[in-house]
């Protein structure tokens, strides 16, 4: 554990996310030992590799907090800091160069002044490969340049995008539940029922989850904290949605019906023609899924430390588990199951990670987000509408810390997108996509 928490190279820093896979044996001596070792590191001592962020004041911590890979990584090795340095340096000519042909505003784009947190984030993704890390950068910024991110933090963005009412055929059905963890980190919170088949547009979709997860990005560096989680609830629901989707309760169609697909506006609304000969038509809902699984793991890399899965039935539980065989030791450790079965872990376990009045009542919690069924989702359309009344992009506590010369030592995947094709292949000879779909979605954060 030593040399994992004090590596001297990239290869050394990669192999230290096995600290955090200790996690897993809560209540043990040795997880105990492994708790300790990166409170200490968070508090700034020797080999500091947790950014830091504490716990409100007294509260009794739980051991397993959850780490990503750019957490675990010792970023003040000198190899580190030198990839730092070399980084930042291409990252600000990607910018210049970006400014003066396909992103004539980027200085507004306050997310991108942020250079350490998304360097740490894409080295990592990009196995420390420098090159890679370049590419995946500039593809970045071309995305945004593409798909208007600006435009996302506009007044009036939320309602333009979330609402079906404005923007039909959206289906969304996750969302920021406006509450943190014991570490105060954001988390968001789905119910896949919610988002019907029948009436799912491509583009309209895929616009609405990047919107979610930009402004959950945001969030974190606004807040100064690592990383958010994500909760989703695969089970049945008994009512009809009303807010941000029109699945729930019986409504519920099959994509057999939808209309878009029938209209092809998988080609038609398609925001470019370089995207659609890089992931083709979205024809499906498996390869609308297939979208927001690419653009997602590629733009936002890094940002989540932990996955669960509630009440996952036998079915979604077994093809989770041939799924992850296909995946990285890094990515596979994030997810979690919760439930009722002998096949989770107890619901009472989320109350080891969030607070009561963090979660909702039917998950053991003491809020009321779920009343009605998609309550939470109207909750984050407001909360969200006022954030983009503001007109511009947050911005955080330690952005100037951020923007220091990385040369001095700091004080403080994307997924493996082949095997997508493995599990679509199954799903789609077995005939059930439906239920695994939310799987794909989440395994791209």
């Amino acid at each position: 554990l030593d040399g994992c928490c004090h590596s001297r190279t990239p290869d050394q820093a990669k192999r230290r996310v096995r600290c955090a896979d200790q996690e897993s044996t809560v209540g043990s001596s040795r997880c105990a030992g492994v708790s300790s070792r990166f409170e200490g590191c968070s508090q700034g001592r020797p080999g500091a590799a947790v950014p830091a962020f504490r716990p409100e004041p007294g509260r009794a911590i739980p051991l397993e907090a959850g780490y990503t890979q750019s957490q675990v990584a010792d970023w003040s090795s000198p190899a580190l800091v030198e990839s730092q340095r070399q980084l930042l340096q291409k990252f600000d000519e990607l910018v210049q160069e970006a400014e003066k042909t396909y992103y004539k505003n980027i200085r507004e784009d306050t997310y991108l002044t942020h250079r350490e947190f998304l360097i740490r984030r894409y080295l990592p993704a990009a196995d420390w490969n420098m090159a890679e890390a370049e590419r995946r950068i500039l593809s970045t910024l071309k995305f945004r340049a593409e798909f208007n991110i600006l435009s996302m933090h506009e007044e009036g963005a939320a309602d333009r995008i979330m609402s079906c009412e404005h923007n039909p055929g959206v289906e969304l059905y996750f969302a920021d539940s406006g509450k943190t963890d014991y570490y105060r980190r954001p988390f968001l919170i789905g119910r896949y029922q919610l988002a019907n088949p029948a009436n799912v547009h491509p583009w309209r979709h895929v616009l609405g989850c990047i919107f979610v997860l930009e402004h959950m990005a945001c969030k974190i560096v606004a807040a100064d904290v690592p990383s958010a989680s994500f909760i989703m609830d695969v089970s049945a629901l008994p009512e009809p949605s009303t807010v941000c989707s029109t699945g729930g309760g019986p409504r519920r169609g099959s994509e057999a019906d939808n209309p878009y697909f029938k209209a092809d506006a998988g080609v038609a609304d398609a925001p470019s023609k370089d995207l659609l000969a890089q992931m083709g038509v979205p024809n499906s809902v498996l390869s609308v899924v297939r979208v927001c699984i690419h653009l997602g793991g590629t733009h936002y890399p890094d940002i989540s430390h932990r996955i669960i899965f509630l009440n996952a039935d036998l079915l979604f539980w077994g093809f989770f588990k041939l799924f992850s065989m296909w995946v990285t030791r890094e990515t596979r450790r994030k997810y979690v199951f919760v439930g009722k079965t002998w096949r989770d872990e107890p619901m009472s376990r989320l109350l080891d990670w969030y607070p009561p009045e963090s979660l909702p009542v039917e998950w053991g919690g003491t809020s009321n987000v779920f009343s009605p069924v998609d309550g939470f989702m109207a909750m984050a359309r407001d909360e969200l509408s006022a954030s983009c009344s503001r007109g511009r992009l947050p911005s955080s506590a330690a952005q100037t810390r951020n923007e220091v010369e990385i040369s001095k030592p700091s004080k403080d995947s994307r997924a493996p997108w082949t095997t997508v094709a493995i599990v679509a292949l199954v799903m789609a000879l077995l005939g059930f996509l439906h239920s695994l779909a939310p799987l794909l979605m989440i395994f791209g954060l």
